[in-house]
């Protein structure tokens, strides 16, 4: 997506907050069909079949394919935190301002939806370059 279209898409969504209906409508779509859609990136990104990932989370099949669809929305921060483990990735729950979720909504990327286990987050490579800490991880998760 082109940057301007993502800014036209942001300005269309800024305006359309206006409505504090369409705000409670937003975030709630936005855990709903949000999560649904993130769980399936990451699953894909892995290349884990919905059997796999129920593996990880000692969680049934028919389990992962309900949370996978975004019609449900069901989810509980415990299972959420069991499904983030599964990944391992971090999960966030917090409170942000408007702005911070159509900054999110209007940027994704497959990068953002599927971020990288801890052993291949690049993000905490010490700042010399060295490998140390990617070195530690490796030692840990194995």
């Amino acid at each position: 997506m082109s940057l301007s279209t993502n800014v036209q898409r942001r300005r269309e969504t800024v305006r359309a907050l206006a409505s504090k209906s369409y705000r409670d409508t937003y975030v709630a779509q936005h855990i709903k069909r949000g999560i649904a859609f993130q769980l399936r990136a990451l699953r894909e990104a892995r290349g884990w079949t919905q059997e796999d990932l129920g593996a990880r989370a000692q969680k049934r099949q028919s389990f992962i394919s309900s949370i996978e669809n975004p019609d449900n929305g069901n989810y509980t921060i415990n299972t959420l935190k069991e499904l983030a483990s599964a990944f391992d990735v971090a999960l966030v729950v917090r409170f942000v301002p408007f702005s911070e979720l159509v900054d999110w909504t209007t940027s994704i990327s497959p990068e953002t939806l599927a971020p990288s286990p801890f052993a291949g987050d690049a993000g905490l490579l010490v700042a010399d370059g060295t490998d140390e800490v990617l070195e530690s991880r490796r030692v840990k998760t194995e």
